[in-house]
């Protein structure tokens, strides 16, 4: 396919609309700044200014797009719409993969999540048009050994009409990006496409043959993202954002959507991918230098989407696709944790939008992933610019406004061009909201769902505030990541914490000590230097001096509960949740229950013959068998060790290496009926025998994932 060069009419305006708000802004601060000339602090200070206007008016006329188009939406007739099943496709759908890459995910949660899709699939008489694949990179040999049992029983539990194979990578090579090029390398042919899943997504059954059917009427499609809503958490802070996400990412995905056209981009998950040109276009180089901007590429999502741009093909973002959900972090300590991740892979992407032959709209997704982390440090010098400008100007007068002392901390001599510029810039931020608020009226149903036009306006100006309060926080956090990468300072990508998580004192305190420092250091300053600007930085220096309790108070569930009793930050999957979200809990508690009753992962595996058998077979045939080895001395140490100990004296390495050898897992499983004491063994075969459909003593012979499908 040659490369698409039309440019989306809305695009032209989208950046026309930005540059003229971006150019009157600049023009307003630049007569501010005139009247005393401008030397080099001015001149540095509108330098910055006009970047963030531009990053600022971007997306508010992103909002304003997405505003426009939802309320042309409510005048269009019925058959005008293309609500979610209803695509007009004729004939059987392919053969289509999902895929879900996990690292070190609770396997309760993770096969809960599978066994509900599965499920809803199953009601939609297109489920034998499906397989799930578990792509496992997980190193830690408990998981991994959870893994395999909870795999087990969810696939027994299943019927064989959705085919679920699980595979375990024993070498990480370019984490979740290598994962899944094994994967298409493997078994790609067999399948047109793949939806591709994190640990925490969902997909309601109607969603995935929604996915496929808009695929199927478009052979030049080659990826369509489904924007997925953050559901199923409890905390103040995720309540928050899984309430903005619901309220106001509705017209910023619209509005998207709408000027990227058919040049969309891809977010590394909940997606659907023709597999074909993913393999002939994607395959990721490895960046010149050392990381943390060389090596490999980490966040890999947007530059594949930019591969299949510029191999001509389609990148589409359907912001109408409903049914698609995820998790997020539940607190700002593991929030910022991700950011870091995300925010060095991001950076990479400065080198690769300033190389040749990208495509122009290729470069401007590569860019405002750089600037969702590097405006944050942009704007923490323009506030120091800002500062230093303000020294000894505009005091007020001796006597003037006699306010007990206070006077010195009124703006009083600020001209009315920085007050418009300040109103100006806080509109565009702020209006956004509005527009969602508005939306919100004009959807009955939605609207009873987040409480009603009195609740749902009081849940918006509590979200702002706390917004603004939090803000200055994650300047703090992400222009520490923006530095630290810069200097040369790699962060390791890790596992996510998924669940709900108190946020202890001694933790608050450890992640935002120096955010206090610098708060209380800000504020001595400005109140020497320029007390005049107290006012305009209060809210900054109020976030980062309570950064502490701050944290804790929006990681506390207790407080998230009682915002859902009283009304506020609802969402619709609280109100009434849907059959998919019902079904993961009830699955989930299952699980979670069943794991608190097991024995240590490791024990089990070594005295129930189902799982023994199923791990040594899973083994043999995902590695190719060699020749008979010799027993190593560290291997024989190893095993008596287990033996004779158990898990509790072995290391989590030592774990791993014994049971990555089918024949030690083997001969394990003989010695320990022997040896071990008979009580432990029938406790243990007594819990398999009630939590695995394979049965603890006659297992049938397992069916594990091969080469074919």
């Amino acid at each position: 396919m040659k490369p698409r060069t039309s440019t989306s009419l809305f695009l032209v305006l989208w950046v026309t609309l930005s540059s003229a708000t971006m150019t009157y802004a600049v023009l307003a601060f630049w007569v501010v700044l005139n009247p005393d000339g401008l030397g080099v602090v001015e001149a540095l200070t509108m330098l910055l200014f006009a970047v963030l206007m531009l990053w600022v008016a971007l997306g508010f006329w992103t909002a304003t797009f997405g505003f426009v188009r939802e309320l042309a939406m409510l005048f269009r007739s019925k058959a005008q719409r293309r609500p979610i099943g209803q695509t007009h496709h004729a004939g059987p759908l392919p053969k289509t993969a999902v895929v879900m890459p996990i690292y070190n995910e609770s396997p309760a949660e993770v096969f809960a999540g599978v066994r509900a899709m599965v499920e809803q699939l199953q009601m939609t008489a297109q489920a034998r048009h499906f397989d799930f694949f578990i792509l496992s990179d997980t190193t830690d040999p408990d998981i991994w050994l959870r893994e395999e049992a909870f795999w087990a029983t969810t696939r027994a539990a299943l019927s064989g009409e959705v085919g679920l194979y699980y595979r375990h990578r024993t070498d990480n090579t370019y984490r979740k990006s290598g994962n899944i090029r094994d994967f298409c390398e493997r078994w790609g042919s067999q399948y047109r496409y793949m939806v591709v899943l994190d640990a925490d997504s969902l997909l309601e059954g109607p969603t995935l043959v929604e996915m496929v059917r808009r695929m199927e009427l478009d052979p030049q499609i080659a990826l369509v993202q489904a924007p997925p809503a953050p559901v199923n958490r409890l905390s103040f802070f995720a309540r928050m954002q899984q309430f903005s996400a619901r309220v106001y990412g509705q017209v910023f995905n619209s509005g998207f959507a709408l000027w990227v056209q058919d040049d969309g981009n891809y977010w590394g998950h909940n997606a659907i991918i023709r597999i074909e040109p993913f393999m002939d276009h994607c395959g990721l180089p490895k960046l010149p230098g050392v990381p943390p901007l060389g090596g490999e590429i980490l966040s890999h999502d947007f530059v594949e989407a930019a591969m299949l741009r510029e191999a001509g093909w389609k990148v589409v973002l359907d912001h109408d696709l409903q049914g698609s959900y995820e998790q997020c972090p539940t607190n700002l300590i593991d929030f910022a944790k991700r950011d870091q991740r995300w925010c060095q892979g991001n950076l990479q992407h400065t080198r690769l939008a300033a190389a040749y032959g990208v495509h122009i709209i290729s470069r401007l997704h590569l860019t405002m992933g750089v600037m969702s982390y590097a405006s944050s440090l942009l704007w923490a010098m323009f506030l120091v610019l800002a500062v230093l400008l303000g020294i000894g100007v505009g005091q007020s007068a001796p006597g003037a406004f006699p306010l007990f002392g206070l006077e010195r901390y009124l703006p009083i001599t600020y001209t009315p061009g920085a007050v418009w510029l300040f109103i100006l810039t806080m509109a565009m931020l702020m209006i956004p909201k509005a527009y969602g608020y508005i939306i919100a009226l004009t959807q009955p149903r939605v609207l009873r769902t987040l409480g009603g036009p009195g609740r749902l306006l009081v849940s918006v100006l509590l979200e702002t505030l706390v917004s603004v309060i939090v803000a200055p926080i994650f300047m703090a956090f992400h222009s520490t990541f923006v530095v630290g990468t810069l200097l040369g300072h790699s962060t390791h990508w890790g596992t996510q914490r998924r669940s709900e998580t108190v946020l202890h004192f001694r933790d608050a305190l450890s992640a935002h000590a120096m955010h206090t420092i610098v708060g209380f250091c800000a504020l001595i300053l400005v109140d020497q230097l320029a007390p005049q600007l107290m006012l305009w930085l209060s809210p900054v220096l109020f976030g980062l001096i309570f950064s502490v309790p701050i944290s804790i108070l929006l990681s506390s569930a207790t407080v998230g509960r009682k915002l859902r009793q009283w009304g506020l930050l609802l969402i619709p999957e609280e109100y009434q949740p849907p059959d998919i979200l019902l079904r993961q809990r009830r699955h989930a508690a299952h699980h979670y229950r069943a794991v608190q009753d097991a024995p240590h992962a490791f024990t089990r595996m070594v005295v129930d013959p189902a799982l023994n058998r199923l791990h040594a077979t899973m083994l043999r045939e995902q590695h190719a068998p060699g020749g008979q080895t010799k027993l190593s001395p560290e291997m024989h140490r190893l095993r008596k060790i287990a033996l004779a100990g158990g898990p509790a004296h072995l290391t989590q390495k030592e774990r791993k290496l014994l049971i990555s050898d089918a024949a030690t897992i083997e001969w394990l499983h003989r010695e320990a009926w022997i040896d071990w004491p008979v009580g432990l063994l029938d406790r243990v075969a007594s819990t398999a025998h009630k939590q695995s459909a394979l049965g603890p003593l006659t297992p049938p012979a397992p069916e594990v994932m091969t080469g074919t499908s």
